[in-house]
């Protein structure tokens, strides 16, 4: 019963870490603006039905020639009776000279 509620909140995960990584490989990502950046994640997200992820999630630090993105969140699932299931999740991408 706990692979049937924690597989589904691991293979969402997993599209996070795919955005994340999408985004590490275009070119010239880290000259892009912290705007830009939400918003290439933010249609990341919506074409792979992430919901678990908002905004106040991503943390976007910019420099010229450096960028940081750091997405926390948790999955919080209802398990049986007044027991839940609960999952954090930290995932970092840096690209360019800090």
């Amino acid at each position: 019963m706990i692979i049937l509620k924690v597989g589904p909140i691991y293979m969402n995960h997993s599209k996070v870490v795919h955005a994340l990584e999408t985004l590490k490989n275009r070119p010239d990502i880290e000259e892009a603006s912290k705007h830009d950046v939400w918003i290439s994640l933010s249609k990341q997200f919506n074409m792979n039905y992430i919901a678990n992820v908002t905004k106040k999630d991503v943390k976007i630090t910019s420099r010229p020639g450096y960028l940081k993105v750091q997405i926390v969140y948790f999955v919080k699932v209802p398990f049986i009776d007044t027991l839940s299931i609960w999952v954090d999740f930290d995932n970092t991408i840096e690209v360019g000279t800090e």
